[in-house]
């Protein structure tokens, strides 16, 4: 019997990696090969990529670096007439933000977030958080740590994520900022529904003195309706001085946080406590946004013959004041895409073609009004901090995630306040700024 040849071992692996050949009948039935042509698959935004590396340490632990850098410009300018230092003559550069800190998760649904920021020459502890959830699904969430009272969406959510350079002026002439407490968050599974409840004390970084004590709730129903992304909140926050008083003084930059000006204020009014109020609702369809959210203060003050505290020296109007503030926005994604939300905030938009990988980017363009009213009148005395109105338009370049660039004029009005005269009871202002922020 005649043997054939063993094949070489090499022809064999290349046998065995070809496709089989189909039958003849196979064959002839088969679509010309324009028929059997794919149509590509619609669009879909390009893989994440960290901006920096993560560690994963043991089973349990992971670690990843976070940080923000805010380097804005700014000019103002506003009728003459004024006191002299009123307005900042020139233009204004300060690196606003720049924040360095870890972020990561541990065992059994702990995750953790710690940041310091170096900002008006001091660093200063920021966001210092735990966070305790089961799982994802879980009914509810536990934070502790250095964070946000729960003030509101336009105050907690990240300033990575702001359409304008500025919160809405309320934020700052409220003192709606970080402070030491905990909260406990339900969130009941299919509801869309998220109810907070916290205690807090004053910011780690007061250096002592005031001690207020801080009982704060927020609810949030985000349901999703036709494709309409919904949110619709309130918020509450009752803050008592335990040292007997505190001299509360509010007032507010005019829309751009590194300008030396604050154009309209109460002056230091002795407060015992006060009580805020908060509304909250945003609806996002495809590339579209709407924002209306606003608070009221009402100030409870010490009466003549009563201790100061450490409010000796504030007025005492004889009354309890209230004050108030509000935005209201339309936004439009230019390039399509549907601004980031998730869990009750604002999250990253991520552009579809970033600049560089076929694409610009996203760019956006947001029209915003902010008002602050921090006039009130009662009793034998009147409060005339004054009255300020903002028209604000602000363009968003997005280049890639990380990266932004805010370009914002806007257009303010003062009447009353610290700065009125009988033959100028207001007057506007003009204001520029550029924002660029990288985060990662």
């Amino acid at each position: 019997m005649m043997r054939l040849p063993r094949p070489a071992p090499a022809l064999v692996a290349a046998l065995a990696g070809m496709a089989p050949v189909a039958p003849l009948a196979a064959q002839a039935s088969a679509p010309p090969l324009a028929a059997q042509a794919v149509s590509p698959p619609p669009p879909e935004l390009p893989p994440r990529r960290s901006a920096v590396p993560e560690w994963q340490i043991g089973d349990d632990w992971s670690l990843k670096l976070r940080g923000r850098i805010n380097h804005d410009v700014a000019a103002i300018s506003a009728p003459g007439g004024l006191p002299a230092g009123t307005v900042p003559q020139g233009i204004a550069v300060q690196t606003r933000r720049l924040r360095l800190g870890v972020e990561g998760d541990g065992p059994d649904g702990l995750s953790y977030k710690g940041e310091l920021e170096l900002s008006g020459n001091r660093v200063r502890a920021v966001d210092v958080a735990l966070t305790f959830r089961a799982s994802r699904t879980a009914p509810v969430e536990f934070t502790i740590g250095h964070i946000e009272p729960l003030n509101g969406h336009e105050q907690i959510a990240s300033s990575r994520y702001t359409s304008t350079i500025e919160r809405g002026a309320y934020n700052e002439a409220f003192s709606n900022i970080r402070r030491s407490g905990a909260y406990l968050t339900i969130i009941p599974p299919g509801a869309d529904l998220r109810v907070s409840a916290g205690l807090f004390a004053d910011t780690v970084n007061s250096g002592g003195g005031v001690r207020p004590l801080t009982l704060a709730t927020r609810t949030v129903w985000a349901p999703r309706v036709r494709g309409v992304q919904l949110h619709i909140g309130a918020n509450a926050a009752w803050r008592r001085y335990r040292d007997g008083g505190s001299a509360f003084a509010l007032s507010a930059r005019p829309f751009a946080g590194i300008l030396d000006a604050r154009l309209l204020g109460t002056g230091r009014l002795a407060a015992v406590s006060d009580l805020t109020l908060g509304a909250e609702f945003i609806a996002i369809a495809g590339p579209f946004h709407l924002i209306a959210e606003g608070q009221h203060l009402g100030l409870r003050t010490l009466r003549a013959g009563t201790a100061p505290g450490l409010a000796a020296g504030a007025i005492r109007p004889g009354f309890d004041p209230h004050f108030a503030g509000m935005i209201a926005e339309i936004g439009w994604s230019l390039t399509g895409e549907s601004r980031g939300y998730r869990d009750g905030l604002w999250a990253r938009t991520r552009p579809r073609r970033p600049l560089g990988r076929g694409g610009i980017g996203a760019l956006a363009i947001n029209l915003r009004y902010d008002l602050l009213d921090l006039n009130d009148a009662g009793g034998n005395a009147r409060i005339a901090g004054g009255r300020q109105q903002g028209h604000i338009a602000a363009l968003v370049w997005q280049p890639t995630d990380h990266l932004r660039f805010t370009v914002q004029y806007a257009r303010g009005r003062i009447d009353g306040g610290p700065l009125a005269r009988p033959d100028r009871p207001g007057f506007g202002f003009d204001v520029m700024a550029l924002r660029t922020a990288w985060d990662f």
